[in-house]
């Protein structure tokens, strides 16, 4: 198995949601290896769900006055902020039937490392 490890840097919420929406459907369409990507956020932001409305989960003026982009991300889930003192990830993979799997995650991420932690930790693989 082949991961592919982005490491952008800082961006602003903008760019990070259409770069994971780009990063995703290449990736499910088989164009690229599953990624792995890394960022930070160059501006405070506060990221919503695919099916929520911005008026029930978001002080506006308050986002306007201070800064705060408003994003929508391309996935459902609950709303979200993030700022520059964060350091996310984001594991952007094929689902070949049976979910991705944590395990498989932590593999990409660590590589060879991942049986040695496993047998040190007594947890099984």
């Amino acid at each position: 198995m082949t991961w592919r490890f982005i490491d952008t840097d800082m961006t602003d919420g903008h760019y990070s949601a259409a770069l994971f929406e780009s990063i995703a459907k290449h990736v499910g369409s088989g164009k690229v290896d599953d990624t792995i990507l890394f960022r930070r956020a160059k501006t405070p932001a506060v990221y919503l769900g695919y099916h929520q409305y911005v008026e029930d989960e978001v002080h506006e003026d308050y986002c306007a006055a201070n800064g705060i982009q408003v994003v929508r991300r391309v996935l459902g889930g609950g709303c979200g902020f993030c700022d520059e003192d964060q350091i996310l990830f984001f594991v952007i993979a094929r689902d070949e039937g049976g979910g991705v799997g944590m395990s498989r995650v932590v593999r990409g991420i660590c590589g060879a490392g991942w049986n040695v932690w496993i047998s040190q930790l007594q947890i099984p693989g």
